[in-house]
Formats: C-alpha cells, sequence, structure tokens
C-alpha cells in the first residue's frame, strides 16, 4: 500500500477470482506530497480487508502517483488528448465487472470525450475480457 491519499468518484464494488475490488469512474490522483498529479479514469482497487472498503491498493501506480488505467487508452487516443482540438477520452465503466464461469471477467465500458466539462458520447462501447485474469 502507497499510503497516498486519492479522491475517487463512483466507486462500484465487484469480487473476481476469490478476491475483491472497486472500480472507479475518475481517480484524483496525488504524489506522496499530497499535491494532485493528474486525474485517472477507469481504475481499479484492491480490497484486501472487506471490512474496510476505503483501504485499497490500486493494481498499478507510477512512481509520482498517477494511477494507470484498467483500461488503457489506444496509441491513437493518447495522441488525440494532446491536440488543441482534442479533450479528454473517458472510458467508463459503471457496469461493473463480472466473473464468467470459464474463469475470466468481462467488463463492459463506455467510451465519451470531454470537452468543455461536457462529456460526448461518442457511440462507443463495449465488452473487454481477454486481459482481465492477467491484469488483476
Amino acid at each position: 500500500m502507497s499510503n497516498i491519499e486519492h479522491f475517487r468518484d463512483i466507486g462500484r464494488p465487484f469480487d473476481l477470482f476469490g478476491e475483491h475490488y472497486v472500480i472507479f469512474g475518475d481517480t484524483f490522483c496525488n504524489n506522496s506530497k499530497g499535491d494532485f498529479v493528474g486525474l485517472a479514469n477507469n481504475t481499479v482497487a484492491h480490497v484486501p480487508l472487506p471490512a474496510y472498503p476505503w483501504l485499497t491498493n490500486y493494481l498499478e501506480s507510477e512512481e509520482n502517483g498517477m494511477v494507470k488505467l484498467f483500461v488503457p487508452l489506444t496509441e491513437e487516443e493518447k495522441k488525440f488528448e494532446k491536440t488543441p482540438e482534442g479533450g479528454r477520452v473517458c472510458l467508463w465503466m459503471f457496469g461493473g465487472v463480472v466473473e464468467m464461469e470459464d474463469g475470466t471477467g468481462r467488463v463492459w465500458y463506455d467510451k465519451s470525450i470531454i470537452r468543455n466539462q461536457a462529456p460526448e458520447y461518442i457511440g462507443e462501447f463495449g465488452c473487454l475480457h481477454e486481459s482481465l485474469h492477467e491484469s488483476i
């Protein structure tokens, strides 16, 4: 556990392979000094003690405190975010994760672009299932 406090919103718990997790809509990332370093969407944290669900460990964080996205952006999406006409590409997984009989997990996501504080639904949604077991 990093002991870095991150604020987050829209958390949804799920169980997978006998472990407890929470998937978040947005995570407001801070460094070890408490300084804001960025906003990450679609992050997942492990809940090692279900009696204390607020004590979580993110699956992966960078040294500066930025939490890595559970489903990463494509290279094209990363480039788009850096352009003047770009926006923030968000993959929100409000449906949570479902454990399947074959031992894999499925997560459904909605992809949107945020421009000028307003979401633009870009009509893309999907189901990720190939890497859930390896990610968690």
